[in-house]
Formats: C-alpha cells, structure tokens, sequence
C-alpha cells in the first residue's frame, strides 16, 4: 500500500500533491463549518401541533434554554405561549389546536404545590389575550411567532448523585450534563380554576450546548381531580465540543508516549539524535498551552484552596496530570544522558594522545 502511494505522489509530483491535499483541507474545513453553524445558529424549533394530542385539552408551552451560568449554576428559560386545544381554552367550537389561540388569562407557577396557598405567591409569568397587540396576522412570517413570553432563572442540578452536596460538577468534561427539575402550574386568574397543560415543547440556544427537555404529567391520588406537572431541561455539550476536546487529549497522551518511547531507547543504550532529545523539553511546556485552548475547559483546582463545589475532570486525573508527570520525568532523563555523552575529562600532562605514535629521533 505504501508503496502504491509513494508512486502515484511520484508520478503526480510535489506540486500537483500539494494542491490536492490543499483542496482535501479545504473541503474538509467548511464541512466541519457548516456542520458547527447549523448545529449551533441554524436551528428552529417547531411552532406546530400536529403533534400535540388532540385527546387532551389545554394551553401548550414552549421553553428556550438561553443562557447559562456555570458559577452559579443556574438556567435562564424564556417562557412562550404557542398555542392551547379544546374549545374551552380555544374559544372554537371544535377541539381541535390553535396556534397561539389561548383564549383565557393564564398565570405561570414553578415549583408550587397546588395543594398550599398558590394564590398569595407572585406568579413566575401572567398572560392576559385582551391585551395582546402582536400584529399577528398581517405582517407575513409572524403568524407562528409566540404571541407573548416571560423569563426565569432555574437552579441547575449536577449530573453525578455523589455530587449533590457541591455547586458544580466538571467531572465527566467534555460529556458533562447539567439538569434542572421544576413543577408547572397554569391557573385562570378569573375563576382561579387549573388550565391543564396538554404538551411543553424545548429548546436550547446556548452557544456550544444542546438544549433538551422531558415533559410529566402525573396523576393525583384517588379522590382528586387535578393532574400534576413537572419537566426536565438538560444541556449537554455540543459534539463539535466533544470532539475537539478528546483531540487535544489524545494529542497530549501521543506526545507523551513518544517522548517515553525515546526515553526507553536511550536507557537501553539506542542512539537517537540529539534535537529530538531536546525537542522533549518543547513538548514539557506545549502540554499546559494544549489543555488550556479546549472550549470551556473547567479551570485547575489549587488543592490548598479547595471548597466542596470545586473539583479536577477526569480529563486533568487521568490525563493532564499524568501527561505532564510522564514528560518531566522522561525530560530529565533524557538532558542527563545528553550532557553525560557530551561531557569529556581534560587530559593530564602524563597522559598521551591515543590517536598519536612517537617516531624515533634519526641523528645526523
């Protein structure tokens, strides 16, 4: 196969080879551009209820993951109204969906039990149809546009169960997954009756995340006669993210297995040139450099400063810090071995040159 290759780049030439693999480059990196655009500014959410079940009756919600804050582990969610089914909350005379066709006043509560006092609580987002001015249906392009929407800020919680107790969890960086979990309550303001909610739609638009949601409907014990709500919104790294980051791994563990591969051959004797020893402390400080350009990489931990919310990746246990003990350990080994070869005692006076023969004095 090599030898295959080695004829058609002869056969091609440099030149004709380099324009090529220019093109192949080329190619590759607007496909890898592409790919990252749509995955993070091209996509749209779905505006419609044809998948709605028209069998249940309600408002229908849209939840967008805009923003997130790794600190203080919270999420910021944009709350939309995209439509209702039934001719109760509808004002039709069919059962069928609406797109933004909630007839009634509706107040948003999170994280409420139905069962306390709800109505001395300021709800998280009111929605009144009366007062609505959207120009809906004569401005083109706007009639599937969420005719209102309110924000909130929902605390996240960590991915693993061991880490509950700690503000923030980067230990499975890049494949990290950030939950927050809340109730949902919709009442009508006018009679304080429950508007049920027939489906929650999500999505994200956090810049190198991927928003997701799981909607629950729960029913109440025997004897009651409202349902329960809850739902789930997630986000998780974009895969471009993910790739990119276990690049940069591997490229550290390659790195540091070929500066041991070098160690091992001068330990056994092996010569090898004295510029890839050298190029050994190169790669001793281009390591940190490589670790620190991985996207939202998680900050290093000083041990002396550790708090509860704080903690190394498995990335950094497993990887960085390993790489970084390997290539000092086998950098030193390799300048010692450097220098003892180099180094030449001075010769004494009674000493004679080996690579010289007294001649015998011939007398006149």
């Amino acid at each position: 196969m090599s030898r295959i290759v080695a004829g058609i780049m002869k056969f091609l030439g440099p030149r004709v080879t380099l324009l090529i693999a220019t093109i192949t480059l080329a190619i590759f990196a607007v496909g890898i551009t592409n790919q990252y655009i749509s995955d993070n500014f091209s996509g749209r959410v779905s505006m419609s209820l044809d998948n709605v079940d028209g069998n249940y009756d309600g408002v229908v919600l849209l939840a967008n993951i805009w923003n997130m804050d790794m600190n203080a582990q919270t999420m910021s969610v944009s709350w939309s109204i995209i439509g209702a089914c039934g001719a109760t909350y509808t004002g039709r005379i069919d059962d069928s969906c609406v797109a933004n066709g909630l007839s009634v006043p509706m107040n948003l509560y999170l994280n409420l039990v139905p069962a306390f006092s709800w109505n001395t609580s300021t709800p998280t987002g009111q929605y009144d149809p009366s007062i609505i001015q959207t120009p809906l249906y004569y401005i083109p392009g706007r009639q599937d546009i969420p005719t209102f929407q309110f924000d909130t800020v929902m605390t996240m919680d960590p991915f693993l169960p061991y880490t509950m107790d700690k503000k923030s969890s980067v230990l499975y960086y890049p494949f990290d997954l950030f939950t927050a979990y809340s109730s949902v309550m919709t009442i009508n303001p006018t009679d304080n009756s429950t508007i049920p909610i027939a489906d929650v739609k999500f999505y994200g638009t956090v810049v190198d995340w991927i928003g997701s949601g799981a909607f629950y409907s729960t029913v109440t014990p025997p004897g009651a006669s409202s349902t329960l709500y809850s739902l789930a919104l997630s986000l998780e790294r974009q895969r471009a993210v993910k790739a990119f980051a276990m690049l940069l791994v591997i490229t550290n563990w390659a790195m540091s297995i070929m500066v041991l591969w070098m160690t091992i051959k001068v330990t056994f004797h092996q010569k090898i040139e004295s510029g890839l020893s050298l190029a050994s402390t190169t790669i001793l400080f281009a390591i940190p450099q490589i670790r620190a350009s991985m996207p939202n990489a998680p900050p290093f931990v000083d041990s002396s400063e550790l708090v509860p919310h704080e903690t190394d990746g498995f990335i950094d246990i497993g990887g960085y810090f390993i790489n970084v003990l390997i290539v000092s350990i086998c950098t030193s080994v390799l300048l010692f071995t450097q220098l003892r070869n180099s180094y030449q005692p001075p010769q004494t006076s009674g000493q004679q040159n080996p690579g010289y023969r007294l001649l015998p004095v011939i007398g006149k």
